[in-house]
């Protein structure tokens, strides 16, 4: 048998750890995946993922693992290097040992910076990565609060939440329910706009838009979704803004358990604010205003 060059060891070497390495957290990632679709009547497998995503997933769900690398590697490093000193030492004069303890001391501090510098090294992405997880929530949170786009599934609302290369995600807008499908394989519809009349200035350049109107006994109640910036972040809204109806009458907000909900929901991640009005069904409301003369009728 012709002997094996030393490149031909490490090509294999490196080509057999790369491919363990790989497939062990392709295969945490996908084990990830299934705990996360179980019990929702979705398997893993519905969701599209490639190779890519698995391998994400399985990495930084292991992650904590590789932590371990270093300090084994290091332990194995000083172990050898402990046993070549000591070895024979027995015959060694007073210099010689002295000259060995301090080689295995340098030994010693460098494995420790050397470790101490890879468990850093690995801290700094992991901390990253951790860091975009909470501003990818933050930004899901902000994409369905300001969507005012919506599919209707069962009469039920669903906002975009994001969309891939074949299938889109949609949430209800207090984050109750998940819904994906094929892109086009609903209508995408527009929440109703109204005007905002700002009475100091007569300008009509702002909108509110209807998220719901639920009839409870005999009146609607209407919950609207506004820009906090169309109102410059107005603190006294629940009483500048008004109701107009088509009966020339004017309504004030109210506080309903649904915008409550919604307001406390996304109080610190959302540029919009949800405002409720309780009006007969007899009437239909045409318009909102600001009032700063904090006037009703």
């Amino acid at each position: 048998m012709k002997n094996i060059d030393l490149n031909t060891i490490l090509t294999l070497s490196v080509t057999y750890f790369v491919s363990a390495f790989l497939g062990y957290h392709y295969i945490a990632g996908r084990a990830y995946i299934e705990g996360i679709t179980l019990n929702t009547g979705i398997t893993y497998s519905f969701l599209n993922f490639d190779f890519s995503d698995y391998f994400f997933y399985g990495f930084l769900h292991s992650f904590h693992l590789m932590l371990f690398v270093p300090i084994i590697i290091g332990l194995i490093w000083f172990i050898i290097v402990f046993t070549r000193q000591i070895k024979n030492s027995k015959r060694d004069d007073d210099v010689t040992k002295a000259n060995k303890l301090w080689k295995l001391e340098t030994h010693l501090i460098l494995i420790f910076t050397l470790v101490g510098s890879f468990i850093i090294l690995l801290f700094i992405p992991l901390k990253h990565w951790i860091s975009l997880q909470e501003d990818g929530y933050k930004i899901k949170v902000r994409s369905i609060s300001n969507s005012i786009d919506y599919v209707l599934k069962d009469k039920e609302k669903y906002f975009t939440l994001i969309c891939g290369k074949d299938r889109c995600l949609y949430a209800k807008k207090d984050l109750s329910g998940y819904y994906n499908t094929k892109k086009d394989e609903y209508e995408t519809l527009l929440l109703k706009s109204y005007t905002i009349i700002n009475y100091s200035n007569n300008s009509k350049k702002h909108y509110a838009y209807l998220l719901s109107k639920t009839k409870y006994n005999k009146n609607n109640e209407y919950i609207f979704q506004i820009d906090k910036k169309t109102l410059n972040n107005l603190k006294d809204i629940s009483i500048l803004l008004k109701a107009k109806t088509d009966t020339s009458k004017n309504y004030a907000t109210t506080l309903s358990k649904d915008s409550i909900l919604l307001n406390t929901l996304y109080q610190e991640n959302s540029s919009v604010l949800f405002v409720s009005f309780s009006i007969p069904i007899t009437d239909e409301i045409e318009y909102l205003y600001i009032n700063y003369d904090n006037t009703t009728d």
